[in-house]
């Protein structure tokens, strides 16, 4: 074997590989996203706002956010194309795996934990043994993260591991959960090193949406099953739905003309229907290239993205009438506590405010697509996403200030 191939084949090269696909050819994400932890640091030291986090919601924060950017990394697809062509060459299963899952590791403390812990220590003040518990949290949480995906086939008892995990997290004191996580840990090293690097490697193809004609639902199928491939995705809206419904409670101040266009802006925010082509290359292929695929994809695709958005905004509303004293048995009594009209006038907004949200999605997936992106979590981090957002909340303070 040459001197070249025994470079890569070492624990160091292939490392090197991984991470130069992830942070660039000469690691020039790097200095981008110490900027931006800069940055973060900077707005907020200066904004003087001050508040005392508690160790284990610190703690269970990073653990979660370190976790879940680890996992959409590990069970991306397009890691598959660069670690089969690696795995066709002479090499250590164990270093390989390490190497993987390490620079995977490195891309989620630059891109994720980092960013989080600089907005944390700008704006709490913890002791050391406070940050010392959240980073080896981090570490436990992009470690149960990988073992989660190489060990799939047992995904229950994965998840049922990492709930008494994150249980442990909130309710342990500092002292006590140090020692948990710590074991923890070290339990996620020895089943790393029990694990096969060929398990990194996704088990399922990807889903590609074929033409068959006459057959319109099969669009909708594709859609459904979009959702049932990527559960992170799935996992994400419904995340979006529960902050709908805790949305008005932080509008409880703010005049209904502006909170309910604002709180419609805010839930546009659907970054997994927003990126369902540039996530799935194949099919955004399939799509341009075969004819009459992109009237019969796209129309499809913003009624979706119009339900997604449309039920995250009957969630909203019917969040904000329950605080406001709605329920059935006002209504069976006759005397409702807001007018019909009032609430259908709701309705008509948040269908409006959908309908916008699902055209602007749709056209931006269309015409401006996120290429040349390494891992997962480059989609869910660009600076696209939030453009349909920035727009309606524009056109909701103008909508705000017609009706005040």
């Amino acid at each position: 074997m040459g001197t070249g191939s025994g470079k890569l084949c070492g624990q160091a090269g292939i490392f090197e590989s991984f991470a130069r696909e992830l942070l660039g050819v000469r690691y020039g994400r790097v200095p981008g996203e110490a900027a931006v932890c800069v940055l973060l640091y900077s707005v907020f030291a200066v904004m003087e706002y001050r508040i005392q986090i508690a160790p284990g919601i610190l703690c269970f924060t990073v653990w979660l956010c370190a976790g879940g950017v680890m996992w959409r990394c590990v069970s991306s697809h397009k890691k598959d194309g660069h670690l089969r062509s690696i795995l066709m060459m002479p090499f250590d299963r164990k270093e390989l795996l390490f190497s993987c899952v390490g620079a995977y590791s490195l891309y989620t403390v630059i891109t994720a934990v980092a960013p989080l812990l600089a907005v944390a220590a700008a704006v709490s003040r913890q002791d050391v043994r406070e940050w010392t518990a959240a980073l080896i949290c981090a570490a436990d949480g992009m470690g149960m993260a990988a073992v989660s995906w190489l060990y799939r086939r047992y995904r229950w008892r994965t998840a049922v591991w990492a709930s008494i995990t994150a249980a442990g997290i909130l309710l342990l004191d500092i002292v006590p959960m140090l020692g948990f996580i710590t074991g923890n840990l070290a339990v996620l090293l020895i089943l790393l090193g029990r694990a096969d690097a060929y398990w990194l490697c996704s088990c399922k193809g990807e889903a590609v949406f074929k033409k068959k004609s006459g057959k319109h639902l099969a669009v909708y199928r594709y859609f459904l099953r979009y959702l049932g491939t990527h559960r992170n995705y799935l996992a994400n809206m419904g995340l979006l739905w529960a902050v709908a419904a805790v949305l008005p409670v932080f509008f409880r101040g703010l005049d209904r003309s502006f909170s309910l266009p604002i709180g419609f802006a805010i839930l546009s925010l659907n970054t997994p229907a927003g990126i369902l082509l540039s996530c799935d290359p194949s099919t955004e292929r399939a799509v341009r290239l075969l004819p009459g695929q992109t009237a019969r994809f796209f129309l499809p695709y913003g009624i979706f993205v119009f339900l997604c958005n449309m039920a995250a905004d009957l969630i909203y509303l019917g969040s904000g009438w329950l605080q406001m004293g709605i329920a059935p048995a006002a209504f069976l009594s006759g005397v409702p506590p807001v007018s019909l009209s009032r609430m259908a006038s709701g309705v008509g907004t948040a269908a409006v405010f959908s309908l916008l949200a699902a055209a602007g999605t749709v056209l931006l997936e269309r015409f401006f697509p996120i290429r040349r992106w390494e891992a997962e979590n480059d989609l869910w981090r660009h600076p696209r996403k939030y453009i349909v957002p920035a727009v309606l909340l524009l056109a909701a303070g103008i909508f705000g200030g017609v009706l005040a």
